[in-house]
């Protein structure tokens, strides 16, 4: 979770600097102070649609490196890269669904990216619970010899050191890659079980929407405060809060 976090402040400091500079300036246009995710992620949903075509492309060739790390100095940087070429584009894609999600909570084909971004991440995570194993097997003195002799290793190095570091600890491939299925959905168990506990069959009030009666359950309420009918927003927020 700890990841998202640091992902997400990373583009809401640049959203509340703007957001202060727009209440110190005269300038009534505002509409430009707009938290836009087209420049650090992706331009629209062809963009990501295209991305997640791509890792999904690469994932069903990463298997090929298994068994090929301990060859030789060369064999090892080229299998990191690609693993961690593939995991960084399976992290941004997860990391994008999870805040495009955030601020748009009534859009369906946010909720859908979010959860198709977390899953293709668990899914390439436990496409390379090989790499531990493999690179334990190699051996520390032999590592470190590589590490020197191949400069492509130098930016993996931080990598190569940590599986040594945990290599009295490490797990078998089979566990590893049990952990690595629930890894991608580990930050969201606890507010899956709250949300699934809280939404069940209880007794929650209900407004009229566009003529229809809407169950105001947490999330059907968190999605109806961003509505720009105000009216419904009241009427929303006075009978979630009496309940």
């Amino acid at each position: 979770m700890i990841r998202y976090l640091f992902s997400f402040f990373s583009l809401i400091f640049p959203a509340l600097s703007a957001h202060v500079f727009c209440q110190q300036s005269s300038n009534k246009d505002i509409t430009k102070y707009v938290w836009d995710f087209s420049g650090s992620y992706y331009s629209d949903f062809t963009e990501w649609d295209n991305e997640r075509k791509l890792i999904l492309s690469k994932l069903s060739t990463i298997e090929k490196v298994k068994g090929t790390l301990g060859r030789s100095s060369t064999d090892l940087a080229d299998g990191l890269d690609k693993i961690r070429d593939l995991r960084w584009r399976a992290h941004k894609l997860s990391v994008y669904g999870f805040l495009y999600s955030s601020v748009n909570t009534q859009l369906e084909q946010a909720n859908y990216q979010k959860n198709a971004g977390t899953l293709l991440e668990s899914e390439v995570e436990s496409a390379i619970s090989f790499v531990e194993n493999e690179v334990h097997k190699i051996g520390a003195k032999k590592l470190n010899e590589w590490l020197i002799s191949e400069p492509r290793l130098r930016i993996h190095r931080r990598t190569i050191n940590y599986f040594l570091f945990t290599s009295p600890w490490s797990l078998d491939e089979k566990t590893n890659k049990i952990v690595s299925n629930i890894s991608g959905r580990w930050p969201f168990l606890a507010g899956d079980t709250y949300l699934s506990l809280m939404e069940s069959d209880l007794d929650w009030p209900t407004i009229e929407r566009n003529g229809a009666p809407v169950q105001l359950t947490p999330s059907e309420f968190g999605a109806l405060k961003s509505s720009p009918d105000t009216a419904l927003v009241r009427n929303a927020k006075s009978k979630y809060f009496k309940n």
